[in-house]
């Protein structure tokens, strides 16, 4: 018989079969049909796997389809798509799909189909496979993709219901999802990427990334680990890296005010927090981190007037690079360790080692209101005490009785594209901080110049040379 109703048209014949027998009830089917028009969306009540897809928009084609208690779909569907769009475990919806699919035994079969991600378009490949335990593979390709249409990063106004309905009717149906997505480029919140290659696989609410991997401000960024949406939350723990990283754009792509810093900055560390939004995630950020910067300059700041006067000179000494070309402080290298614990990280042993100046820092970083508690012990002319001590008006300033160069102190506190630095003499210091500071300013240079191996690990220098 043919057939036209609102959600199908075409011809369709077949047989099917229903038995009860002391309340266990078992069917099986089989339709072979030319379908013109066939409206997707009603089909979300056949399957949990398709109750997770929530497919809309219709397709046309011929198949030759069967199935009973247990597989409840198999056969031969060959299919085109229009208009053709799906939910998954990511955070947009897939839409506008244009394309063939194929039905081969329990499995679709798509490939290179185009289709919209939110703001984002590419093409989709994948199957989708239903069994007693279905698994739905994805294959994403895109010229430009936001990642905000993958996580969520944001929660729209008055949607947080929503989001958590939707998600635990996913995790209801036991689906396994596994997801490969590439992007030649596109956007993380304010940051620009390039290369993006990123693969994981979704579970009862949760995610585990074997793979994020892009290229951003020259950095090479990777990262893996899990997220747990449970309940509507975000409770992530993982590892990053990034390596060569232009701070001198950077920075001010987050802050726009933060531009007073150049350098190439390695970082690594392990992390937890809940919320992917930064305006959460700050208050409940946890972990720790070790990070060196090379050749870089910290340029002249109007709030940081008194930290400058004493050392902001022409290092006339040593050459500059182009990374450390201005007026201000050059650094060969600063390298420290942070824990950072809900929001707030610490550090007792960051140091800045120049031609100009050795500086020591230590205090807080508070991410959780975007401001910074910090003790600066600085040492100019390090690598040049023999010169300013052969210097009358710099070796009566700069050198103290027992003929060592004079360490000066300052607090640094504000936000942190805004901070201020007052000198504070050394008599209102306690031990500990003091202490802290000769043990890193008094230090031979080479001591202090660690590097990081392949697995982010420290490698100290062996050398037992003494300062020049």
């Amino acid at each position: 018989p043919s057939f036209s109703e609102a959600d199908a048209e075409g011809e369709i014949y077949g047989s099917a079969t229903l038995k009860a027998k002391n309340g266990d009830t078992k069917y099986g089917y089989r339709l072979i049909a030319n379908v013109e028009t066939l409206n997707l969306e009603p089909f979300s009540y056949i399957t949990p796997v398709l109750a997770s897809l929530q497919p809309e928009g219709t397709v046309s084609g011929q198949f030759d389809i069967s199935g009973k208690s247990g597989n409840p779909i198999s056969g031969k569907w060959e299919i085109k798509v229009a208009g053709l769009g799906f939910k998954t475990s990511i955070n947009k919806p897939f839409s506008n799909m244009k394309g063939s699919v194929r039905l081969e035994a329990d499995e679709f079969i798509f490939k290179d189909v185009e289709s919209s991600l939110g703001g984002s378009s590419g093409t989709v490949s994948g199957r989708l496979t239903f069994k007693k335990k279905p698994s739905i593979f994805l294959s994403v390709d895109a010229d430009t993709l936001n990642l905000g249409d993958i996580f969520m990063l944001e929660k729209p106004p008055g949607a947080v219901k929503a989001v958590k309905k939707r998600t635990e009717k996913r995790a209801d149906s036991n689906t396994n999802w596994i997801l490969d997505i590439r992007s030649k480029k596109g956007t993380l919140k304010k940051l620009e990427y390039s290369d993006l290659e990123t693969s994981f696989s979704y579970n009862r609410r949760k995610f585990n990334f074997t793979t994020f991997k892009f290229t951003s401000h020259e950095g090479i960024w990777q990262a893996d680990g899990a997220l747990d949406i449970t309940g509507g939350q975000q409770r992530f723990e993982g590892e990053a890296h990034v390596s060569g990283l232009n701070l001198r754009t950077f920075l001010p792509a987050l802050w726009e005010r933060l531009n007073k810093i150049t350098g190439k900055l390695d970082a690594s560390g392990r992390f937890t927090g809940n919320g992917l939004a930064w305006s959460r995630l700050r208050h409940t950020l946890n972990g720790e981190m070790k990070f060196k910067a090379a050749d870089g300059m910290l340029k002249d700041h109007e709030g940081l007037a008194d930290l400058f006067t004493i050392i902001n000179v022409v290092p006339i000494f040593k050459g500059r690079s182009k990374d450390q070309e201005g007026s201000g402080i050059p650094y060969d290298a600063v390298i420290g360790n942070i824990n950072i614990k809900d929001g707030v990280g610490n550090t007792d042993d960051t140091m800045l080692e120049g031609s100009v100046v050795r500086m020591s820092v230590a205090g807080d970083f508070k991410f959780n209101d975007g401001t910074v508690n910090l003790m600066f012990g600085a040492r100019p002319f390090t690598s040049v005490d023999k010169i300013i001590s052969s210097i009358p008006i710099l070796n009566k300033i700069l050198v103290d009785k027992n003929n060592s160069l004079i360490i000066y102190y300052y607090k640094v506190t504000g936000t942190f594209d805004n901070p201020v630095a007052k000198s504070v003499p050394v008599e209102s210091l306690g031990r500990t901080i003091i202490g802290i500071f000769k043990r890193v300013l008094e230090a031979p240079a080479r001591a202090l110049s660690t590097v990081t191996d392949e697995s982010g690990k420290p490698e100290a220098d062996e050398s037992n040379a003494e300062e020049e």
